[in-house]
């Protein structure tokens, strides 16, 4: 094809020769290989309105000035368009718009002076003459009223067949021109739409059918710059328009602009009340903003306007499954399916929990499911796909993404899935392994895996549209009793190969300065800053740093959710941003804050803070015990943690992070009231008679090592009862009575589940128990602090790592580890266990010190407030020289005590 700029120039030389037909179409030529072209876009633009035809100039000037803003003729030219539509407001908006992008001088003095005349005058639009046609006739009238009801029904074909004989008699029918681009666009050709559409607004420039049309079509080809200006066109035309705004809403919310997209579609519902799409669409832009209370209520006031609307109860699902009620959210998707048997999205859904739930078999019928029923679907290949390499079956899985390769329509990103896919596949990791030769296979599974997607061509734009949280699953390597760093620091290695995006770096970095006269700006970065294990150890941190010297901004990504504690963590903060659009954007929001230090509580919670924390956002940048593992990003340079007993001698070499040893745990946690009345036991569903040892942990905690201790703990109790908790999702907790059937049957006899407890209730379960068990390995975290209100013994072993040694740590920090249940070795863990619960007497005499201790020692401990602080100013001095502190640098205790 011949150099876009050698056409471009030829096609302005048609338009100066006044030969607009040639120029037009050597324009669309331009955009057809690169759609963005913004000088194409302006100067068909132009072309337009020489033609008279202003509103059809709109959208093309509009996505000019979207590609390219810098540009000045491109902003005076929408402007001078908007005037001669007679859009007097949206041209004051625009102007305004284009001055705060710096366009200045005499052009924009006219064009205020030439807005305000209009205005006084109160002079009406000059509409754009449209093409002489032949009016439909009266049986042509009666047919396109046909060919609508048949396009309502679903008939498809019937319509398509309709339109066609229709404008074979009359080639200037634009709503039948219309219909056609819309029935294109519901059987996936958006090309075809596009076309359809493009004929109709040529003999009709603001026809309503085709401008909607052609906005979704150049939305599902991902030309998102001119869908929008198209829609923004569309709105202009049809303003009181529910559909029109409804479906600007789903653009919206596909670009990450979720505050308009929210504002949008509750125009649609406050226009069109009834309107099930509109509820939809708020629900999804609502739900992408953390306000997930407020999108359940959306998406059921869809179904009550709609019962039919299998779009409502799909988002119903996908929300029941983010809050991890599987049950639930299955069955929302079983009753679309019943609705509509083809809706494969539902299908796919259901295969990504049984994906997340390692339920791999499950998975692929699922997605083997989605295929019969439709065969050419792209994205049930890739589902099938990462079920069958996650269970090993690596030639047939890429079989599969062979098939997926020959998909009609592709996706334009579908080279970037296709990788993705293949990262989700191989790096997969069950959450409950059968044993330790099952950890030490998916290991090696693991190493082999993070050295081959290496070798694979292609990378990711933004890696995080293309993984879902159990897809790519790092989490459970710390929970397997191994050294990660070696894995974790691989894994930095593949992604910042495969996702170039990742590797950016804030402009202020580079000319960073100690801050001199003003006080130091740390932001807290966390999807978890909210009412969860990760707002509770952290808000007392939060609310109590310095604040003379401490600016301390919050920093959400847009899914965080929105509730009490996080509403108390924002009033408590200096400042609040929640992250908008994409990574590129969120880099770009947190890279203007011109952050000195930059603190992530949890990298390895959540998949948003994992790849944020790959850039480069501050001179200081730093995680700590949230997740208690090395990332092995390099970009993170401190982990906060702990000195012995919390850290042993030469933890150094597990982190990829230069270490900072705290004198006490690196928390300041608040005591929260505790509850006036205590359920029974028979109330709270416990067994009445019998000790209770209380293991109230998620399943994934327990190692396969720890079945034989708790077994050796029933079989030393025959009338006891260990109780744990069954947290979501259920498929856990039956993989791991499975497991305990070959490894211990005894606790398939002997281990009492009980279902997720809210927080009284499971405070009420802690006073009950006679003590708790602190799973080897990975222990107790936020448990600890709840149980040390009640003062009950955790018996515990301090393990090989941090994770397996809080209680232990926390024990020595309230000066009461000579009386605690600590367990010298493994094998001693058992008798202590039993040798606690069997002496009352014992328990209750720990109770009252470890009470009393907690208040003083581990509870609102403003000591561990004063050593982040000084670590952070000791960080950010050696930051100043260039330099880092070592690892293993030891914060001085604070005055006053240890």
């Amino acid at each position: 094809m011949m150099e876009l700029s050698n056409l471009l120039q030829q096609a302005i030389d048609h338009h100066q020769q006044g030969h607009l037909e040639e120029a037009e179409r050597l324009y669309r030529a331009i955009l057809q290989v690169a759609p963005r072209h913004h000088y194409a876009h302006h100067l068909l633009g132009q072309l337009a309105r020489q033609r008279g035809q202003p509103r059809s100039a709109l959208s093309h000037l509009m996505t000019a000035v979207s590609a390219n803003p810098t540009v000045g003729q491109y902003w005076l030219a929408l402007v001078e368009a908007l005037l001669e539509c007679g859009e007097y407001g949206e041209a004051e908006r625009v102007l305004a718009e284009a001055c705060a992008h710096g366009l200045e001088g005499p052009a924009v003095v006219e064009l205020t002076a030439r807005l305000a005349a209009a205005t006084l005058k109160g002079e009406a639009p000059s509409p754009d003459p449209l093409p002489v046609t032949q009016p439909p006739t009266e049986e042509e009238a009666s047919e396109l009223q046909e060919a609508a009801a048949a396009y309502n029904s679903g008939n498809l074909a019937l319509v398509l067949e309709k339109a066609q004989r229709l404008l074979a008699k009359n080639p200037g029918l634009a709503l039948a021109w219309a219909i056609i681009a819309q029935v294109r666009w519901k059987q996936g050709e958006a090309v075809a739409a596009e076309e359809a559409a493009r004929r109709a607004l040529a003999i009709e420039p603001n026809q309503r059918e085709a401008l909607l049309a052609l906005a979704v079509s150049l939305q599902d080809q991902e030309r998102y710059e001119e869908s929008e200006a198209l829609f923004r066109q569309a709105l202009l035309a049809y303003p009181k328009d529910a559909e029109i705004y409804s479906n600007f809403s789903a653009l919206l919310q596909e670009i990450g602009k979720w505050p308009e997209a929210q504002a949008v579609a509750l125009r649609a519902i406050e226009l069109n009340p009834t309107y099930a799409d509109a509820w939809v669409n708020y629900g999804s832009a609502l739900l992408a903003s953390g306000e997930s209370e407020r999108a359940a209520s959306a998406y059921q006031a869809a179904l009550q306007f709609n019962p039919q609307r299998v779009e409502a109860l799909y988002c119903l699902g996908r929300l029941a499954a983010a809050n991890y009620d599987f049950p639930k959210a299955l069955d929302y998707f079983d009753k679309a399916l019943t609705l509509c048997p083809h809706f494969v999205e539902s299908l796919l859904a259901k295969a990504e929990v049984y994906g997340f739930s390692d339920q791999l078999q499950e998975a692929e019928s699922c997605a083997r499911l989605a295929l019969q029923k439709k065969p050419h679907h792209f994205d049930a290949h890739l589902a099938l796909a990462f079920a069958l390499a996650a269970q090993g079956k690596d030639g047939e899985a890429e079989e599969v993404l062979q098939a997926a390769r020959q998909c009609r329509p592709q996706p334009s990103d579908a080279a970037e899935r296709i990788l993705a896919a293949q990262i989700a596949g191989r790096l997969y990791l069950p959450a409950i392994p059968e044993s330790q030769a099952a950890i030490a296979h998916w290991r090696a599974r693991y190493r082999e895996g993070l050295n081959a997607l290496l070798d694979l061509p292609g990378t990711l734009t933004d890696p995080t549209q293309y993984f879902f949280s159990g897809s790519v699953s790092f989490f459970y390597l710390a929970y397997h009793n191994a050294d990660d760093r070696a894995l974790m620091e691989g894994r930095c290695r593949l992604f910042r190969a495969k996702a170039p995006q990742l590797n950016f770096e804030a402009p202020h970095v580079a000319r960073w300065q100690f801050p001199t006269g003003r006080r130091i700006q740390v932001g807290f970065c966390s999807e978890l800053l909210v009412d969860h294990t990760i707002g509770k150890l952290y808000q007392g941190l939060l609310g109590q740093l310095d604040r003379s010297r401490f600016e301390v901004i919050l920093i959400y990504p847009p899914q965080a959710k929105r509730d009490q504690l996080r509403a108390r963590l924002e009033a408590a903060c200096d400042r609040t941003v929640t992250l908008s659009g994409r990574l590129p954007q969120w880099q770009a929001q947190v890279a203007a804050l011109e952050l000195d230090a930059l603190f992530y509580p949890d990298i390895g919670m959540r998949l948003s803070t994992y790849f944020l924390a790959y850039a480069r956002l501050a001179p200081v940048q730093m995680v700590s015990y949230g997740h208690p593992d090395t990332t092995g990003i390099d970009t993170v340079d401190y982990f906060l943690g702990g000195d012995a007993p919390m850290e042993p001698e030469g933890a150094e070499a597990y982190y990829s992070e230069r270490l900072v040893r705290f004198t006490r745990l690196p928390f300041c946690y608040q005591l929260f009231s505790l509850p006036t009345s205590i359920p029974s036991r028979t109330e709270l569903g416990l067994p009445e008679h019998g000790r209770l040892y209380g293991c109230p942990q998620s399943s994934f905690k327990l190692h396969p090592d720890f079945d034989a201790v708790l077994a050796a703990i029933a079989e030393g109790d025959p009338e006891g009862h260990i109780v744990m908790i069954e947290i979501p999702p259920k498929a856990r907790s039956e993989q791991l009575r499975a497991r305990w059937a070959k490894s211990a049957p005894i606790l398939n006899e002997r281990v009492c589940f009980l279902p997720y407890q809210p927080l009284d209730r499971f405070m009420a379960l802690v006073a009950h128990c006679n003590v708790l068990l602190d799973p080897i390995h990975f222990g107790s975290g936020n448990t600890l602090y709840e149980s040390m209100a009640y003062g009950k013994p955790i018996v515990t072993w301090p393990g090989r790592f941090a994770r397996g040694r809080f209680v232990a740590a926390a024990y020595e920090q309230m000066g009461i580890a000579e009386i605690a249940p600590i367990a010298p070795s493994i094998e001693d863990y058992a008798p202590t266990a039993l040798a606690f619960a069997r002496d009352q007497e014992r328990c209750l005499a720990f109770a009252s010190k470890a009470v009393a201790a907690a208040k003083t020692h581990l509870y609102c401990d403003l000591g561990a407030v004063r050593q982040f602080e000084a670590f952070l100013l000791a960080a950010l001095e050696a930051a100043a020289q260039g330099e880092k502190l070592p690892s293993g640098f030891r914060v001085p205790p604070p005055k006053g005590g240890s």
